[in-house]
C-alpha cells in the first residue's frame, strides 16, 4: 500500500498542541526525543512539553537523530528503552 501525498502532508503539518484541553490534565505524559533529530526539530518536543497540561517529563536523547538509532544493540535506543521502562514505573 503506498501513501498518498495528502496524508504524508498531514503528518508532517499535525500540531498535537492544538488538540490539548483539560481533560489531559491527571494523564501522565513521557515526551521523549532524539536531541540531534533534524527531521522533527527539539523546539517541537519543547513546544508540546510547554503546553501539555498534565504531569509530564522531556527526555532528550543525546546524540540521537530520528530513527537511525532504533535498533535492539544501539547503546543509545539501550538508554531510550531504559528511560521509558523506569518512566513507566515511576509514573503508573
Amino acid at each position: 500500500m503506498t501513501s498518498t501525498f495528502d496524508f504524508a502532508d498531514s503528518l508532517i503539518s499535525f500540531c498535537p498542541e492544538a488538540h490539548l484541553d483539560d481533560r489531559f490534565a491527571q494523564i501522565p505524559l513521557l515526551i521523549a526525543h532524539g536531541a540531534e533529530n533534524d527531521l522533527h526539530p527539539v523546539t517541537e518536543a519543547r513546544s508540546l512539553y510547554a503546553r501539555y497540561p498534565g504531569p509530564k517529563e522531556l527526555f532528550l536523547l543525546k546524540g540521537a537523530g530520528h530513527t537511525e538509532w532504533m535498533l535492539d544493540e544501539d547503546p543509545k535506543f539501550q538508554t531510550f528503552a531504559a528511560k521509558i521502562a523506569d518512566w513507566i514505573s515511576e509514573s503508573f
